[in-house]
């Protein structure tokens, strides 16, 4: 349980000599007393619909939607998770998504090596999502990309790349041309909702952050996006959403009510 208090504090100086003292008085108080409504942690059933909850804990707050019976469905029972603050003198609580979650560019590790016996660039892309087992019956890729590459020399011959768009994680491109440098690459990411079967989607196509490439002679680049998995697809971007307290066991959110489950 969560407990709201506040401190008044009451100082009165005697005096100024030594032998004198400072008294002070802590008073404190739950928000009843001035005609706030408490707020506690626990689990808030949707009234009209029992299968959906919010989950309150110090850690954070999940909203969560019991998936069974819906395995045509694919990720996830969670459908957003993050951060939240209480208002008592609104009598609010505010919920927040992960910043991550809110990143306009996803971060890269990359592996650069060379392939001497290759004379063309290949590329592996390496996620969560690719390699998950889940997906629906549709056929087709689970994701799409695009390729920005940047550099020095024939223009031509990047804009040919930037303008293609790969079904697979692993691919190969022309090499690059004797009087031309790569310098610089990322990637475009567009998911096959049709074959992934997501329960929301949250993200229409999302963009790695620029990576500089360290070596001139890298022809293999094998591109990690760890944080592109089912969750980032699906759950729901919330930034100081809000919940009105209605009282102790009841809160209202979105036009629905939740009550505290006993």
């Amino acid at each position: 349980m969560n407990h709201f208090k506040l401190f008044l504090i009451s100082m009165t100086l005697c005096s100024c000599s030594p032998n004198k003292f400072v008294s002070m008085t802590l008073c404190s108080c739950s928000p009843n007393k001035f005609g706030f409504k408490a707020f506690e942690t626990g689990t808030y059933v949707r009234e009209d619909f029992k299968n959906q909850r919010l989950d309150f804990n110090r850690g954070g707050f999940a909203y969560i939607e019991n998936m069974a019976g819906s395995a045509a469905i694919y990720c996830c029972d969670t459908i957003a998770k993050g951060t939240y603050t209480v208002d008592y003198v609104r009598q609010t609580v505010r919920l927040s998504s992960p910043e991550s979650l809110n990143n306009a560019l996803l971060p890269v590790v990359v592996l650069e090596t060379e392939i001497t016996a290759a004379d063309s660039i290949l590329i592996d892309i390496i996620n969560p999502v690719e390699s998950s087992s889940q997906g629906g019956e549709a056929e087709g890729p689970k994701l799409y990309y695009k390729i920005k590459l940047e550099g020095d020399g024939d223009q031509k011959f990047f804009d040919s790349i930037n303008a293609r768009r790969f079904e697979q994680s692993s691919f190969t491109i022309g090499a690059v041309p004797a009087n031309s440098k790569l310098k610089s690459i990322s990637i475009d990411i567009f998911p096959n909702f049709q074959r992934l079967s997501l329960r929301n989607y949250s993200v229409k196509s999302a963009s790695t952050l620029t990576y500089q490439i360290k070596d001139s002679k890298t022809n293999h680049f094998k591109i990690s996006i760890p944080e592109l998995d089912m969750g980032f697809l699906t759950f729901l971007r919330l930034n100081q959403d809000i919940i009105s307290i209605i009282n102790t066991d009841r809160l209202e959110w979105d036009g629905n009510y939740y009550s505290k489950e006993k």
